[in-house]
């Protein structure tokens, strides 16, 4: 499967070819599709960028950690973001919370 590359990310991946800085990825999702194509992606990613974390909310947040913070944190430094969007979750509250809306 070929999924084009913007300018701005090609930029970025050229530039941590040659620095060490890891690229932070939040995934976001809402419902059970939307989050197995989050989990695909997680796994998926670092196989072909190999400085990348990314991050999906359901297997990255410790239980007892205050989720709120940690999503909040998660966002204020990535570096990108996924949006995994169906037709089932496109008007839904958290895929419009983590997208910043």
């Amino acid at each position: 499967m070929h999924m084009p590359v913007s300018n701005t990310l090609r930029d970025t991946l050229i530039h941590n070819a040659i620095s060490p800085k890891i690229m932070k990825v939040f995934i976001s999702w809402s419902g059970k599709v939307s989050q197995d194509v989050a989990l695909i992606l997680k796994d998926w990613l670092p196989s072909v960028i190999q400085r990348v974390n990314p991050y999906v909310s359901s297997e990255d947040i410790q239980k007892g950690t205050n989720w709120n913070r940690d999503i909040s944190k998660e966002l204020e430094s990535t570096d990108f973001g996924i949006i995994c969007l169906t037709k089932g979750n496109a008007k839904a509250p958290w895929i419009n919370f983590e997208a910043g809306a």
